[in-house]
This record gives structure tokens, sequence and C-alpha cells, in this order.
């Protein structure tokens, strides 16, 4: 028995001798794991500071590249130009009448082109240099028409002014040389000044914050008109205009003012552009002094979620001697082309007596350009695209005939397709 206790005991320091073994060489193969995965993170943090360095190094390439195209002082000015333009394709279809009768119209396909360019001379003054298709002796329109053999179409200068802001007075800017109509035109209505035109001397516009919802502004010019070496009196524009714009509340808006506009010198001169334009003369020269009031007003307000306006411009040729002197202009406004998918009409009705104005500056598609007519426009613009507009407008008027009487029918259709850059 004894014998066999020591065999047993035998066999058991065996199995535990073969177990301490066992767990020897687990702790031993951990141990190498532990040590190969720390190997590896330590190549990996090797490898991330080798890449991070090769960033900075390609950053610190890329700024002194940067750092090297940068332009020198002397061409510095170059920064501050931006260009800017426009591209016009217009359908137009004219039917009228002639002392009743009527013809067979004109159909013609025409296009208009502008480019101009923009430089910040300094912090409080920039100029402004537009070249455009047209004619030079129509100051109201920049078209050129299609078939005409093929042959090169007039490009002309058409605005270059400078504009003086001065941060001393807040409000306050000064325009020299050839320029965009300066004064407000209520809804943008043409009565008096086309939208083409282009005056020619100083203006100055000012705004004046009473209150936090109504501004008062003023804008005043002199332009010359017409100055000939030979001519001892110049033929010259002095104009102002003045008035209130009151913010009702988030959504309603009224302006209102009145304007002045006295043309000097002009009784005895030859046409100014392109011919009278409705307006009274004899052995073709102007008859009557031009010095007209006007009194104007728009109000602004929303329709749903879209923008609407109405408004209003009346105005008198307050010379002596003057018979037909007066004329009204109403219309209204609902919607904006802004996004694409939106759009805009617009619609206005207008009566222009002969003398109330100088025909040559007034809206050149209004009873074929000038005045002594009356009748209606409508218009409809529709935004296609992001800088891209398609739109149509139609003149229903009536103008006078030769025996001085406004019957004669005169009916004019445009389609647009409208590009700016």
């Amino acid at each position: 028995m004894f014998a066999g206790n020591k065999a047993r005991m035998a066999v058991l320091l065996c199995l535990c001798a073969g177990a301490g073994a066992v767990r020897a060489d687990e702790v031993a193969e951990l141990r190498q794991q532990l040590q190969d995965q720390y190997k590896a993170i330590t190549q990996m943090q090797a490898k991330l500071v080798e890449l991070e360095q090769a960033q900075a190094a390609q950053g610190e390439k890329m700024a002194t590249m940067k750092t090297e195209m940068t332009l020198p002082e002397t061409l510095k000015w170059v920064e501050k130009i931006k260009f800017y333009g426009d591209f016009r394709y217009r359908y137009e279809n004219i039917s009228q009448e002639s002392n009743g009768s009527g013809d067979d119209g004109v159909n013609r396909n025409r296009i208009r082109v502008r480019l101009g360019m923009t430089a910040q001379i300094n912090d409080e003054m920039d100029f402004d240099m537009r070249i455009a298709t047209g004619k030079n002796t129509d100051p109201t329109s920049t078209n050129q028409n299609l078939g005409d053999s093929w042959t090169y179409k007039g490009i002309w200068l058409d605005r270059a002014y400078l504009t003086w802001q001065p941060k001393s007075i807040d409000g306050l800017a000064i325009q020299l040389g050839k320029f965009g109509t300066p004064f407000m035109q209520a809804g943008k209505n043409q009565l008096l000044w086309d939208g083409d035109l282009n005056m020619e001397g100083v203006a100055a516009m000012y705004n004046l914050k009473l209150t936090e919802s109504l501004t008062a502004f003023a804008n005043a010019g002199a332009f010359y008109v017409r100055l000939d070496d030979s001519d001892t009196d110049e033929l010259s524009m002095f104009g102002a205009q003045g008035g209130l714009t009151a913010k009702l509340d988030e959504t309603n808006k009224l302006t209102g003012g009145i304007g002045y506009y006295d043309f000097g010198n002009i009784v005895g001169e030859t046409s100014l552009g392109n011919g009278f334009k409705g307006n009274s003369n004899t052995g073709a020269r102007y008859v009557y002094d031009y010095d007209i009031f006007e009194a104007f007003g728009e109000y602004g307000t929303r329709i749903g979620e879209l923008p609407a306006s109405v408004y209003g411009d009346y105005a008198m040729n307050t010379a002596s001697g003057v018979s037909e002197d007066t004329g009204w202009l109403v219309g209204m406004s609902l919607g904006k082309c802004k996004e694409p998918g939106s759009w805009e009409f617009s619609y206005d009705y207008r009566d222009l007596e002969r003398d109330c104005t100088i025909g040559t500056f007034n809206d050149s598609d209004f009873v074929g350009g000038g005045t002594h007519g009356k009748g209606h426009r409508f218009g409809v613009t529709y935004q296609m695209a992001k800088n891209l507009q398609a739109g149509v407008s139609y003149f229903m008027n009536e103008k006078a005939n030769s025996a001085g009487k406004v019957e004669d029918e005169y009916n004019r259709l445009q389609v647009d397709m409208m590009v700016k850059f």
C-alpha cells in the first residue's frame, strides 16, 4: 500500500510540473506579443511625425509661392479694377398709322452690347468707364440693327466719370464727367429721361437720415448740352430735385418729391440729337424755352410674397408762351426678377403733350421716341437662370399726325433675351 501511495505522489508531481511549464510558455508568448505591438506603435508614431513634417514643409512652400506671386507695389492698382457688362438680343415689330392710313410695319432684329470697368482710386474716389453699341447722333439708344450687309457696328464711349464720396460727409456723392441720370425716376419711369441717357457735367446726390424711418434726399447738377466754338451762348441745363422716403413698416414704403430742370439758351437752337421728336419748331429751330417742374411719388408694399409698387409722375413746362406744356404718367409693378424662376410685371399709362419736355431725351420707345402722344406700356420679365432673363414689352400708343392731332395708332412689340456678366 505504501508503494502505491508513492506512485500516486510521483504522478501528481509530474502533473504539477507540466502545468507550470504550460503557464510559463503562455506568459512568454504574451510578453512577446506585447513587445511586437509596442514596436508597431513606435513605428506608426514615427510615420505620423514624418507625415506632419512633410505637410509643414509643403505649407511653407505654398506660402513662399504665394508671397512670390504677390503683385509688386507698382501694379497694386490692378487688384482694384473690376469689369462688368451685358448683352441683349431683341426682336422688334412696329406697326403704325400715318394720317389714319396703316403701313406694312417694321420687323427687325437688334443687339445691344455694353462693357465697363470700375477702378478704386482711393478710399473716397472711384472711376467708372463704359463703352456701348449705338449711334453718336442718338443719346437715348444703344441698339444696333442686324442685316445691314454684315457691316461693322459702331462702338462709342457711353460713360466716363469720377465719383467722390467724402468720408467727412456721410451720404454725399459727387460725380464728374459723363454718367447716368442722377435724378430719381419713380418706378424707373421714362416720362422725362430715357433709361439709356447719360448726362455730361457735374452732379451731387445727398441722403440724410432724419429718423429711423424717415430719409431726406436731394439731387442737383449742372450739365453741358451743347457748346460750339462759334457759339457765344452755351446750351446748358441746371436741375435740382428733393424729397422724402418714409419707411412705414417692414413691408410698406412711401417716397415723394419735386424737381425743376432749366434748359438755358435753347430758343433758336437747331435740333438736339437726331431731331425735334415732337417739339415745336420753326425754320428747324426751337420755338420755346423749357423750364420743367416735376412732382413724383411711389408707394412700395408686398402682395403676399411678391414686392409691388404704384407710382406717378407729373411734369409741366413753366416757360412763357407754351400751350401744350403738360405730361403725366401712372404705373405699377408686381414681382421682382432675382432667383431663377422669378418674374416681374410692369405697366404704365402716360399722356405727354408736345412741349412738356425735350423730346430728344425722354423714352425712345414710346410713340417712336419723343413727345406728343399718349398710351399704354406693358412689360413682363422672367428670370430663366442666373444672369439670364427673357422679356416682352408692348407699347399701345397714339401719336400726333401731320395736323397735330393725337390719333394715329402706334404699336410696338419687343422680345428680349438679356445676359449680364
